[in-house]
């Protein structure tokens, strides 16, 4: 703790820029000791010669030195303080100006010792002229002091007293923006980061609480709270500046603790302390955290925004060009942009990169498990020194108050990793560089023992000794390692071009890899792809040339049994091509690697597939890009010619439609691509985009009967002028389009349009007449000459009619009764029109075709004659096909409908005549409703027939709409 003595005050007072501090510092210690002043008036440097009070304040909880309720002040630091005191009192009293004397306190400063100070109080008290008079000398302002250790820091600055374990906030942010060149503003800190500054300052007017905030390092979080104040100093800012204290060690806080002034407490050490005892005491606890931290439930800082970023260096004094480039070579991380303008400013790097100068070429693998015997072995090739010397230098390290190491458990960290690359990079040498390259070839060649096992297996490797000798984190550092090799090259001055060493190694590692290295890699593969994005798609595609090519077997490894987790060794390519995607330079090659992908991949219970991710790639209405709409666009069509169907499917599946949704897709964690994520997206660069799709699609669909199928399901989805295209083109090339061996189906998709927009003629969606007009005659002209494809329809479920009646509103239940009736009839028509064109052999074979056979029987047996229905229906009584029997079944049931009784004894006495089986003479009588003269005919044909009755059973219901 910082303490003062009078003398010391007294001494600053001859000063020449006391007459301006002194206003400043009983504006801070108010601020520090009196809970939110409604009105705080107190003017510093050239302000003070101004012709009004020198400060005006009030507070509703006063204290010893600040008055309850309103006070005016007037300060001196003459060394006659009676003599100024008489003057400023009687100058004031004659003329208060905008303050009532009855309702207002008089306060008299001076920094000097004057020890008549309560005397000359009480005198003029006894006048009764104010509510209250008061003088603060020397002495009461030590003992403020000692009430703000804040403001304390703050004021030892003037009179050169350092003291260490803490500082202000105030203080810290001063050293940490003034370093840079130009200096760091409250701005750029909060660029983009609006939602986190509204929850901290929500944390700051409550009550004593412990608040967490996670950045890439502590220093963040606290410059983060700093900033925040700032820019709220007209509210709660000004207040949490002058009360907020940043700790150093743990014992300084112990001691703050037990201050009996709220204060806010920063803890900026690595030491375990109680925040709850703080907060207990009244006190405000503040806990930045790492980025190697477990956040918990506080917030963790997103990156600076894109556009926010660029705006504040402007407003610093940069150039746009400087202040766009700073942003993205910085990937828009604070301390990283931080760095660069310090660089510009000549200043040193911390204390702690001389001491870690021995084990630099750690910062090329980040992190490793000290349990692993293959990660100590790594790093002591990496460093060059017995893993025991260098485990040595890393856990001193770990001890600095500023520690770039953490221990988590057996493993080690780096506390930020561009942190570590960006000041021990220019430390590592050549022959150390050279090293690295063949240890991270070697590691990242190493195929996971987990892949001899079958597939449902994979998940209990380690059960069964299948576990990798390295860890997972020695591998995915080399890979960040390699990362900031590609995108930070310029920090590893030792070397020439260390990003040419990163696409070496990923060259070497991928360019003739098999399906084991590519699912060993898995989530690696991004960072790899982010480390060296031309050497990655060249890889790619030098495995998608290869017959066969690995990423064939790397699909099969899916686990579709639906028993295990569900592994799938795929992911980790599809999200490192997803990430290139989202580079302008690099999107067409991505996504031409997509769509060879989505043409070789079998499907899988994984959702998670080469031909979704392409799809998100052209969304008109989401971006997952930094390209531009155009070069999306060209890339489209580049894909509809290299790739016609897997083209064909993205055009029309990222084709905008009601109810579209997808998973939101995160940025590259280390390139400078769309680090906000998806770009918005504006109405009009919607219009362009839909407009452009559009297009393609008419360019493209030709005379594919598959094609049109596909865009048949869509056509509803169209907007009107594009709709009305497609369909006169589809009118013009029915004829060639018709000759396609799969015409039936869009055929049919044509009449499911019908119906649906037909039948629901009043919604808002349902198409236009005039466009279903000629859409009928499109259907006509695709009418197949098979009756079995014209007319199995009609005897399936949801069979739907292409010109119904429209559902009534007020009635739906005669809406569809009407619906049912048209359907009987085209049932009952197409029976008839099929045997006239076939005879039996065309009923049977429509019978092959359909959900409800006995329900195809029942209308051949109300459409045909006796004679015509009696032939078909009698051999098949006894057919081995269940479908034959069924529409044999229904038949009989028909004419027993119409006639009784009698046709089922004239086909009961040709079916015994034949000699048939028990199952023959018990489908004749199933044609018959089980009532209890039914039965007694039954029993009379004897147990076989009877029990044969009781296996069968009846098909369901029939769904006719």
């Amino acid at each position: 703790m910082i303490t003062f003595d009078a003398s010391e005050i007294a001494n600053w007072a001859d000063k020449p820029d006391t007459r301006h501090r002194l206003p400043e510092l009983v504006r801070r210690l108010a601020l520090a000791t009196c809970p939110m002043p409604s009105l705080i008036d107190m003017p510093s440097g050239s302000s003070v010669t101004m012709p009004d009070w020198d400060g005006i304040l009030e507070v509703s909880d006063g204290n010893a030195w600040a008055p309850t309720g309103a006070s005016a002040w007037e300060f001196s630091v003459e060394k006659g303080s009676r003599r100024k005191a008489n003057e400023d009192y009687a100058k004031r009293t004659a003329a208060p100006g905008r303050v009532d004397p009855s309702k207002t306190t008089f306060v008299f400063v001076t920094p000097r010792v004057w020890n008549q100070k309560t005397t000359w109080a009480n005198k003029k008290r006894e006048e009764g002229q104010w509510a209250d008079v008061r003088a603060l000398d020397a002495n009461d302002l030590v003992a403020w002091l000692g009430a703000a250790p804040a403001v304390a820091r703050w004021f030892a600055t003037f009179i050169g007293m350092p003291e260490s374990g803490w500082t202000s906030l105030d203080d810290w942010w001063t050293h940490w923006a003034r370093v840079a060149k130009p200096e760091i503003t409250p701005e750029l800190v909060l660029a983009g980061r609006g939602e986190e500054a509204d929850a901290l300052g929500a944390w700051a007017r409550g009550q004593p609480d412990v608040y967490s905030l996670q950045g890439a390092a502590r220093s963040e979080a606290i410059a983060f709270l700093a900033a925040c104040a700032q820019a709220n100093a007209g509210s709660w800012g000004a207040a949490l500046m002058a009360r907020a204290v940043v700790v150093e060690t743990p014992d300084a806080w112990r001691s703050f603790e037990n201050h009996y002034i709220p204060l806010a407490l920063i803890r900026d050490f690595t030491g375990e302390v109680s925040a709850k005892v703080a907060t207990e005491k009244e006190h405000q606890a503040f806990l930045p955290l790492g980025a190697h931290k477990d956040v918990g439930g506080g917030r963790k800082l997103p990156l600076l925004g894109r556009d926010e970023t660029p705006q504040a260096l402007m407003e610093m004094g940069l150039s746009e060009e400087q202040a766009r480039a700073h942003t993205r070579k910085s990937a828009r991380r604070l301390l990283a942009l931080r760095r660069r303008l310090i660089d510009e400013a000549g200043f040193s790097p911390p204390e702690w990169v001389a001491q870690a100068s021995p084990v630099a070429p750690l910062a090329l693998i980040g992190k490793w498990d000290e349990e692993k015997e293959a990660d100590r072995k790594i790093v002591a090739e990496v460093t060059g020194k017995p893993y025991e010397e260098a485990e040595r230098t890393v856990q001193e390290l770990s001890n600095l108050p500023d520690a770039p190491l953490a221990r988590i458990g057996s493993r080690w960290t780096f506390v930020s990793r561009e942190e570590a690359w960006h000041l021990l990079a220019p430390r590592i040498t050549r022959s150390e560089m050279d090293r690295f390259i063949e240890i991270a070839v070697a590691l990242l060649r190493t195929e996971s023992p987990k892949f001899d096992l079958p597939v449902g297996e994979r998940y209990a490797a380690n059960i069964f000794g299948k576990a990798m000798p390295h860890s997972d984190e020695l591998r995915s550092g080399i890979a960040q390692g390699l990362a900031m090799m590609g995108v930070y090259p310029d920090r590893a001055k030792g070397v020439d071009a260390a990003d040419r060493y990163a696409e070496r190694v990923v060259y070497r590692v991928l360019n003739e890899a098999d399906w084991r290295t590519w699912a060993t890699l898995d989530s690696d593969l991004q960072t790899l792809a982010e480390a060296a994005p031309n050497s990655f798609l060249n890889a790619v595609e030098a495995g998608l040339s290869r017959s066969p090519s690995p990423f064939t077997d790397l699909f099969a490894q899916e686990d579709n049994s639906g028993v295990g987790f569900g592994e799938a060794a795929h992911c980790g390519l599809l999200w490192a091509l997803e990430t290139l995607a989202w580079s302008e330079e690099h999107f067409p090659r991505a996504a031409r690697a997509l769509a060879c992908l989505a043409e070789i991949d079998p499907g899988g219970r994984l959702s998670n597939r080469p031909n979704e991710s392409l799809s998100t790639l052209f969304l008109p209405w989401r971006k997952f890009t930094e390209a531009p709409d155009a070069q999306r666009i060209e890339t489209l069509g580049m894909l509809l010619k290299a790739t016609p169907q897997v083209g064909w499917q993205t055009l029309l599946h990222a084709y905008p439609s009601p109810g579209q949704t997808v998973l939101e897709r995160g940025p590259s964690a280390w390139q400078p691509w769309a680090r906000d994520g998806a770009p918005a997206v504006t109405d009009v660069e919607f219009a362009f985009f839909v407009k452009a799709m559009d297009q393609l699609v008419l360019e493209n669909v030709g005379v594919d009967a598959e094609r049109w199928s596909r865009l048949t399901d869509t056509l509803d989805q169209l907007h009107p002028g594009m709709r009305r295209q497609a369909i006169d083109m589809l009118a013009e090339r029915t004829d060639v389009v018709k000759q396609h061996p799969v015409s039936h189906v869009l055929w049919d998709k044509v009449r499911r349009l019908l119906h649906s927009h037909r039948r629901y003629s009043e919604k808002e969606w349902a198409m236009p007449s005039s466009e279903l007009e000629s859409m009928d005659k499109i259907y006509d002209a695709l009418t197949p000459s098979d009756p079995v494809k014209t007319y199995a329809w009609l005897f399936n479920r949801g069979a739907g009619l292409p010109n119904p009646e429209p559902i009534s509103l007020n009635n739906t239940t005669e809406s569809y009764q009407a619906n049912e009736r048209l359907l009987e009839e085209e049932q009952r028509r197409a029976v008839r029109h099929a045997y006239e064109h076939g005879k039996n052999a065309a009923i049977l074979g429509i019978a092959e075709d359909v959900d409800y056979p006995e329900r195809l029987g029942l209308t051949v047996g109300l459409a045909l004659d006796n004679e015509s229905a009696f032939d078909l229906a009698l051999p098949g009584l006894g057919s081995p096909a269940e479908r034959v029997r069924l529409l044999a079944r229904g038949v009989l049931q028909a004419m027993f409908r119409q006639n009784g009784w009698a046709p089922l004894e004239q086909a009961l006495a040709v079916v015994k005549q034949r000699g048939s089986m028990p199952d023959a003479l018990a489908g004749v009588y199933l044609a018959a409703p089980f009532d209890p003269s039914t039965w007694k005919r039954i029993e009379k044909e004897g147990q076989e027939v009877q029990y044969c009755l009781l296996e069968i059973r009846r098909p369901p219901p029939v769904d006719s709409d």
